[in-house]
């Protein structure tokens, strides 16, 4: 990951070096769902809040969008921690962020995704992930 520079989007995540920031859900498992560990430094371990913010500079930081936990696409519901979760299985992704985007005379929202890449750009083969994509995932709940 990288942090994102003066007038940039991205995801807000909290520091959690004192614990308090964000102690967990009574299950565990979605707990584990929320923190990413070795972020920025070995140890680290951050809240991910899943509200996407603009850094405007002087600590002032606007909410802008909700990262829900579904959309709804051509009839169908779907579930992004399915779709992040599918993505981080691919060899070349660091970590996903999966967003619902309305799109100009359609109903529902389309899914949208950020990948943080483990590869440089220019070596990343768009084609292979969708192929690994339309493998692991139903039609419309590819982003």
């Amino acid at each position: 990951m990288q942090k994102v520079k003066k007038e940039d989007i991205g995801p807000l995540l909290l520091d959690r070096r004192d614990k308090k920031t964000f102690v967990g859900y009574m299950d565990q498992k979605a707990t584990e769902r929320k923190i990413f560990r070795n972020v920025f430094k070995e140890g680290d371990e951050w809240f991910n809040t899943r509200d996407l913010v603009r850094d405007q500079g002087c600590f002032h930081i606007p909410f802008l969008d909700r990262l829900k936990e579904t959309f709804h696409w051509k009839g169908h519901n779907v579930s992004i921690t399915e779709i992040e979760k599918i993505l981080n299985l691919n060899d070349n992704n660091f970590v996903s962020f999966v967003n619902r985007v309305k799109i100009s005379n359609t109903e529902g929202r389309v899914g949208m995704t950020s990948l943080i890449l483990k590869i440089i750009l220019e070596d990343f083969d768009f084609s292979r992930l969708l192929i690994f994509l339309k493998k692991n995932l139903v039609f419309h709940a590819i982003p």
